[in-house]
């Protein structure tokens, strides 16, 4: 498991291809132009009869989702992570579709 802390208490983690906020699952919204990496964590506050959804929404730079997703040294880290982010963006929507 890859760690990397993201504000001063909240920890980002990846494993076994989930990325995860404060150990909620975590989906990439949009990769910006300006190298911003945008993740989202939703969680239900409500009850089962009435859905009362919070989100939560989380910055990353291209070289620090690199650093999260990547098991290797990359030598330009930024565009690296910001295509990185487009692929899983990409794969994760599809995903998304499917079910």
């Amino acid at each position: 498991m890859r760690e990397l802390l993201i504000e001063p208490t909240v920890l980002a983690t990846f494993e076994a291809g989930q990325l995860r906020v404060q150990g909620l699952p975590a989906s990439i919204i949009d990769v910006t132009d300006e190298g911003g990496i945008l993740l989202q964590v939703r969680v239900n506050l409500g009850t089962p009869e009435k859905s009362l959804m919070a989100r939560r929404t989380y910055t990353l730079s291209g070289a620090q989702f690199c650093v999260l997703v990547s098991d290797k040294t990359v030598p330009d880290p930024e565009p690296a992570g910001l295509l990185m982010a487009k692929n899983r963006m990409v794969r994760q929507n599809r995903a998304e579709t499917e079910s």
